[in-house]
């Protein structure tokens, strides 16, 4: 029977991690509870995703949510601090801020310009 190198097992280990992180989008970001459930220091967990995605759990996490909120902005009337809400974001001003830096559009003008339906 064949071990599995290091290697493929921390490329398993990130895309457990990327999976985790997905799943609790909503929640604030915690690196022990993080640690506890996945049952590995956050620093190896970090590395392995590095290796993964090429990005940190809080870039990789970042990312998700505001690929979440484009989905909401264009497929929904909800309004826009509840779409930051439903991505995990406590302070709307932090998300419209990296939401801008990430799109290059405040929420407000993404939904604008991309919402798949418009009632006027």
């Amino acid at each position: 029977m064949k071990k599995s190198s290091p290697q493929a097992r921390s490329l398993l280990l990130g895309e457990k991690v990327a999976s985790y992180l997905a799943d609790c989008l909503e929640d604030p970001f915690d690196s022990v509870q993080m640690e506890n459930d996945l049952h590995y220091h956050f620093d190896y967990l970090a590395r392995c995703l590095k290796q993964y995605s090429g990005m940190s759990p809080l870039q990789y996490r970042h990312r998700l949510q505001i690929e979440r909120a484009k989905q909401l902005l264009a497929n929904s009337e909800i309004p826009l601090i509840q779409v930051g809400e439903q991505c995990g974001f406590r302070d709307n001003n932090y998300f419209t801020r990296l939401f801008k830096r990430q799109t290059s559009f405040t929420p407000g003008e993404y939904r604008k310009r991309y919402q798949v339906f418009r009632v006027d």
